[in-house]
């Protein structure tokens, strides 16, 4: 398998996460799980950026990924999202690391571990319980996708929520059987 760690030498929940990320890349190194940090901002300065590798002593793998190659491919969305794929390029788990730093909030110690169980789960050849969750950080822009824009008249409060409503949130909430809520 592999891990894919979204991060950036700017974003303030990145830089909290790298230290966990660089513990992480050590842990399941023994398991032949590699783990590889990818940086979709071009802006960001290279040298930062190994300043930054450098303080934290993380070793492994880094992709400056400029032309959001890698980020395309995984639809990525916040800098702190992680993604466990197995061998067949298959994915295991997609969201937060854990729950320790979000937006507006920081606690000492985690209180789930979801890239952690999930790779558990996988080394036990079980499917993850929690096989996706939102993940907070800095919002990545992967700009146009080369498709011609469509103007329309679709809301989310008139034509979308209702949907969600009668269909989603009933499992989609907090405290709900599904691992995201949509309420």
């Amino acid at each position: 398998g592999m891990i894919i760690a979204m991060t950036s030498a700017t974003c303030p929940l990145s830089k909290r996460f790298l230290p966990t990320l660089r513990d992480l890349s050590v842990q399941f190194a023994e398991y032949d799980i590699p783990l590889v940090l990818v940086n979709a901002f071009r802006s960001e300065d290279e040298e930062a950026i190994r300043a930054q590798l450098a303080a934290t002593g993380f070793e492994g793998t880094y992709i400056h990924d400029v032309e959001k190659t890698v980020s395309r491919a995984l639809q990525v969305e916040t800098t702190t999202e992680v993604f466990l794929i197995d061998p067949k390029r298959t994915l295991i788990y997609r969201g937060a690391l854990n729950d320790q730093y979000g937006i507006d909030y920081s606690i000492q110690e985690p209180r789930h571990h979801y890239l952690v169980d999930a790779v558990t789960a996988f080394l036990e050849k079980r499917t993850p319980e929690i096989a996706a969750t939102k993940a907070p950080g800095c919002e990545i822009d992967l700009g146009d996708s080369g498709g011609e824009r469509v103007s329309t008249d679709i809301t989310y409060h008139r034509d979308v929520e209702r949907i969600l409503q009668q269909n989603c949130v009933e499992c989609h909430r907090d405290e709900g059987i599904a691992p995201f809520p949509l309420d």
